[in-house]
């Protein structure tokens, strides 16, 4: 049977072209035979790693910043020395253990100056050492120990390195390997992928905080369950809210309102006294014995998390008017939607629109004004959807094109919310389904349209629109997050 030493050389350097170069020296000093397959003998190997990694320093250099030096160090490594004069194992081995001036440690990519990470590390006696990272390889793998401290405020790091920021300023960092094991040890030995669960980080802060672990897993069970019938009933809310942000707000509000109440005063869920309203269906979730009691309590829940929570954030399920909800309340919903531009899901449908024609109609000299108030005609707004109905005809004014007012009644031409809200209301059944290939790759500004931008336009979707052969995809349910999802940007690790 075929073993991991046995295998041929070329499907050592298939499985190493999944690891970085820093990963690929150590597993060639872990035996003789991977020594022999990976090590100093496999030149060409090492050679192509140094001549990427030189290749990637290049284009990480800021703009007009002087690349004489990076360049001839990078000329070095066009082409292979098969004289065997070079040896490219030493060569690596010197930046990984940071002997060799310049070059990442982690990924050998030489980027000289500019845009290296000079990290300092303490050691055991009591030293601090100072290794080069690339810019992308600090961001891999490591964290900022503020960002970690928000996400885990129980577990407690040990001396941490540090990363200089602008100029004499510095912030603490721990790499993500090491911030993980210190999780696991201080979370009761709960493996890593449950311990950065949504629920498990709530319950450990909330008992962080001097609370009863029993008390914080009856609110996180009545989030939960809050969240559930939003996921449930509001399907055409988690567009642009999925069902993790919601979750987080929650959470982030009762531990607002019981820890930090002069905070609270002024978040948006105050007013609406959400805090109560989730301890009281948490009790009522507990409450029943049996599963008749259970049952009965799940629909009294059920109907309060609609009526005093959801309702009051969104609407009701099957009444979305958004212009009618009043602040405090409104406020996740007002801001979510403003910032839809930004979305990738809804991105192609807003930009498509707003290419053909802006969210508002001013008056201007011809027209007999230039006072740029809105005239209240509606008829040349485009949607897709809409365009796809008439098969791109004209259309009938459609009765549910609202416009998001602003305070003071005029049309808010900045946001998005008008195409938003119209699509919410008309389109529900089309809010997870695209045009496939084209319509949502459309990279253009969103605005009027100029000479440029109307060719572009023209070229990527046509003059005529071909809506009876234009395939549709479903929209990927990855596709909608929030910014507090990731503690961090690394395609390694997720924390």
């Amino acid at each position: 049977m075929p073993t991991l030493q046995t295998l041929p050389l070329e499907l050592h350097e298939k499985i190493s072209s999944y690891l970085i170069p820093r990963d690929i020296g150590s597993l060639a000093l872990s035996c003789k035979p991977l020594f022999h397959y990976l090590g100093p003998d496999n030149r060409l190997l090492w050679h192509h790693l140094l001549a990427r990694g030189a290749a990637a320093g290049l284009k990480s250099y800021p703009a007009g910043y002087h690349k004489l030096l990076a360049e001839a160090h990078a000329a070095s490594y066009k082409v292979f020395d098969d004289s065997g004069a070079r040896d490219y194992w030493s060569e690596a081995c010197c930046i990984f253990s940071g002997n060799m001036a310049e070059g990442c440690r982690l990924c050998l990519a030489i980027s000289m100056r500019g845009s290296d990470r000079e990290i300092t590390h303490p050691t055991k006696k009591g030293v601090r050492v100072t290794k080069k990272y690339c810019k992308r390889c600090a961001v891999d793998w490591f964290v900022q120990v503020r960002k970690f401290k928000s996400r885990y405020p129980e577990i407690k790091l040990p001396v941490t390195s540090t990363l200089p920021g602008f100029g004499t300023s510095s912030h603490g960092v721990v790499a993500i390997w090491i911030a993980i094991r210190h999780i696991e040890d201080q979370s009761r030995g709960v493996p890593y992928e449950i311990a950065r669960t949504p629920s498990n980080r709530f319950i450990a802060s909330w008992v962080h905080q001097g609370r009863p672990r029993t008390e914080a897993i009856q609110l996180d069970e009545a989030v939960k369950f809050v969240v559930e019938i939003y996921k449930r009933e509001y399907k055409h809310i988690q567009i642009i809210i999925s069902d993790k942000k919601l979750y987080a707000v929650f959470t982030n509000c009762l531990e607002l309102e019981n820890f930090c109440p002069s905070i609270a005063e002024v978040f948006c869920f105050e007013q609406s006294g959400f805090g109560a309203v989730i301890v009281e269906i948490s009790k009522m979730l507990g409450a029943g014995d049996d599963n008749d009691s259970r049952k009965a309590a799940e629909e009294l829940a059920t109907n309060i998390a609609i009526e005093r929570i959801l309702s009051k954030m969104f609407c009701k399920p099957d009444d979305f008017h958004p212009e009618r909800l009043s602040a405090p309340n409104c406020i996740l919903l007002a801001m979510e939607m403003s910032s839809a531009l930004e979305n990738k899901a809804l991105s192609w449908l807003l930009k498509f629109s707003c290419l053909y024609s802006p969210p508002y109609k001013v008056n201007d000299d011809e027209e007999g004004g230039d006072d740029g108030e809105y005239d209240g005609d509606d008829e040349k707004a485009v949607c897709y959807w809409c365009l796809r109905e008439a098969k791109g005809g004209k259309r009938e004014t459609n009765s549910s094109f609202k416009f998001m007012k602003d305070d003071l009644g005029g049309v808010n031409s900045i946001s998005c919310d008008w195409i938003v809200t119209h699509v919410m209301t008309a389109h529900r059944e089309m809010l997870w389904v695209r045009p496939k290939g084209r319509m949502h790759e459309l990279q253009i500004c969103a605005g009027q349209l100029t000479e440029e931008s109307e060719s572009e336009v023209e070229e990527l979707l046509g003059t005529k629109f071909n809506f009876e052969n234009e395939e549709l995809e479903d929209i990927p349910a990855e596709s909608v997050g929030h910014d507090g999802e990731f503690l961090t940007e690394s395609t390694y690790f997720v924390m």
